[in-house]
């Protein structure tokens, strides 16, 4: 998991504040709230910030190993539950499936045998789905940590089944 904390750090360091990221710099607000939420940075963005801050990019960004331990559904939609989340000394919420295997992986050998079972490439899954087939890919080959509720919903209604037996 990428994390933004050293981000902070070098601003209060150089004394730029998201203020004058955003009016002196036009960096967007809600790109910065994203990070302080711990979501994705563009690379192009990141480029501009080693600019402003006069830094590496290691001096902005840093990575912890993060597991994903289970999938919980709720009401169709869909956490991703890492070991930090769940404390080791509690069980995780009922309700929850864990596997033997991470989501994505299990996700992706469902994606495959639904294919399989519908006579149906990936292409085709793209098209009756609405779905965009380099996503379509990611999911299939477990490239994707995350994946989006309506992007799981629409390729369940292209197979016909629900997302929970998609994610079964």
């Amino acid at each position: 998991m990428i994390t933004y904390d050293r981000l902070w750090e070098i601003m209060n360091e150089k004394n730029i504040t998201t203020y004058a990221l955003i009016h002196k710099y036009g960096i967007s607000a809600s790109q910065i709230s994203r990070w302080k939420h711990g979501e994705d940075m563009k690379l192009s963005t990141l480029n501009k910030l080693c600019s402003i801050l006069d830094c590496e990019p290691s001096d902005i960004l840093s990575y912890t190993h993060d597991k994903i331990s289970s999938v919980v559904l709720r009401d169709r939609e869909i956490m991703f539950v890492s070991e930090q989340d769940t404390p080791k000394s509690q069980p995780v919420n009922e309700g929850s499936r864990t596997h033997s295997e991470r989501p994505q992986h299990q996700l992706a050998a469902n994606l495959k045998r639904l294919l399989e079972e519908k006579d149906m490439t990936p292409r085709e899954l793209s098209v009756l789905s609405g779905v965009p087939l380099p996503t379509i890919r990611n999911i299939q080959y477990a490239r994707t940590k995350n994946s989006r509720t309506d992007t799981l919903s629409a390729i369940a209604d292209a197979f016909g089944v629900s997302i929970e037996e998609l994610m079964e």
